[in-house]
């Protein structure tokens, strides 16, 4: 039994003194590892601020009434510049320009609800029945959606 286990270490040693005499310069590989690992933190940082700066920017484009704040933020990608820490520098000259260029991307200004949020200011809803259609005249037939019309003829 231990003439065996001594063969095992035996074919173990064997094995591990050639996986050194296999492998490379440490000194050069620790280097290149550490290169790669530089290069894909700043990948990694630039993608965080390039994710900050599209949250920041597409929520103010929402609030301006942008129509599709996703497409107009990849329009104005190349020009955002960032600070030190990574925040957006000109956010508001961006928003100016992309309202200046693209102006059929926003919605108009929209007047301020009332309180009641304009209940009653408009016509009241029209309930088209058989009974309704049976008293009206052809004129008065025609001046009505053909559509709500034979929705009303084809129900039981």
């Amino acid at each position: 039994m231990n003439k065996t286990n001594t063969t095992k270490r035996g074919d173990a040693e064997t094995e591990q003194s050639e996986h050194v005499v296999a492998s490379p310069d440490p000194v050069s590989e620790s280097s290149t590892e550490t290169e790669r690992l530089r290069t894909e933190n700043e990948t990694l940082k630039m993608a965080i601020k390039l994710r900050n700066a599209r949250e920041q920017i597409t929520q103010s484009l929402v609030r301006y009434g942008a129509l599709s704040p996703g497409l107009l933020f990849d329009s104005a990608q190349a020009n955002l510049q960032f600070d030190e820490n990574g925040q957006v520098t000109n956010g508001a000259a961006l928003l100016e320009h992309l309202k200046k260029m693209h102006p059929e991307q926003f919605r108009p200004d929209r007047p301020q609800n009332s309180i009641d949020g304009g209940a009653g200011g408009g016509s009241p809803a029209a309930y088209l029945t058989k009974e309704a259609l049976s008293r009206m005249t052809s004129t008065e037939i025609a001046k009505l959606d053909w559509h709500e019309v034979r929705r009303v003829l084809s129900e039981r």
